[in-house]
């Protein structure tokens, strides 16, 4: 994992490494409100059970102080060895812990498909959401599973009455699943987002960021038919407005957003349509 600091001219401060000798990363990294701490996570084939290994990974969170000095760390690892973990975001809680939202079990079964004379790349996985304490202690870990393959974790979002939405895009059927969750990641309830309102068959985007909005509703942020998406909902994921942008003749999709200051959103992601 590589860490880099720097000032508001962009001049380096300071850069750091952590990790071992197999094949380990960070994806997120965020402040803890009030204090010059951060906390990041990313999988690592380095450390916990089983490790150094090259066919697992283990869920990595650190929390690190300003200059760069690590202050604690804390290992998550599945309770089967059927795949691995993978994590790709999270979220600061309350408490000063953090709340981190992944992959487990993910396991390979592509098959070959005869009329095409080709291998079809066919996995399955499980949402997992762990929640450390501020010394990055795993205080509990729910896993979710719809039951279809592939689930693909990609953020989590702290609401505004308590609890979290978390956003996992199913391969199949390809929409976009949010888990309302408590304090303790119990189920509240789910639904999909995405969908024609007139037909919730045809799916129109596919999410992969969701941040609360300044009223209590939610900011989803990817793409669908091409275009790059962003959409808002009310706290029950019921769509007020959604508004897709298209660059030209290839795909667009977002693949961050967050809430500006005038309580709109910003985007930010990939396009194929301009070179």
């Amino acid at each position: 994992i590589l860490v880099v600091r720097v000032d508001k001219d962009g001049d380096t401060l300071w850069t750091r490494s952590f990790g071992g000798n197999r094949f380990d990363r960070a994806w997120w990294i965020k402040q803890i409100p009030g204090r010059d701490e951060y906390f990041l996570t990313g999988p690592t084939a380095s450390y916990g059970p089983d490790m150094p290994s090259t066919d697992y990974e283990n869920i990595w969170v650190l929390r690190i102080d300003g200059d760069g000095n690590l202050l604690h760390d804390g290992i998550w690892a599945p309770e089967t060895r059927a795949g691995h973990g993978d994590v790709r975001w999270g979220e600061i809680t309350p408490d000063g812990g953090c709340i981190v939202i992944g992959a487990t079990d993910l396991r390979d079964t592509s098959y070959y498909y005869a009329d095409y004379d080709s291998v079809v790349t066919h996995r399955i996985s499980r949402t997992v959401i762990v929640k450390v304490d501020s010394m990055c202690n795993v205080e509990w870990h729910k896993i979710y599973d719809t039951g279809c393959t592939d689930h693909y974790p990609r953020s989590i979002t702290a609401c505004a009455d308590g609890g979290y939405l978390a956003l996992v895009r199913d391969k199949w059927p390809a929409w976009t699943w949010c888990l309302r969750l408590d304090e303790f990641g119990d189920t509240l309830w789910t639904g999909y987002v995405g969908l024609d309102p007139l037909d919730s068959t045809v799916r129109l985007a596919n999410y992969n960021m969701v941040v609360t909005a300044p009223d209590g509703g939610y900011y989803f942020a990817g793409g669908g038919q091409g275009w790059a998406w962003i959409t808002k909902t009310d706290a029950y994921l019921n769509e007020q407005w959604s508004a897709p942008f298209d660059l030209g003749g290839e795909s667009e999709t977002f693949l961050s957003c967050k809430v500006t200051p005038d309580g709109g959103c910003v985007a930010c992601g990939q396009t194929y349509s301009v070179y």
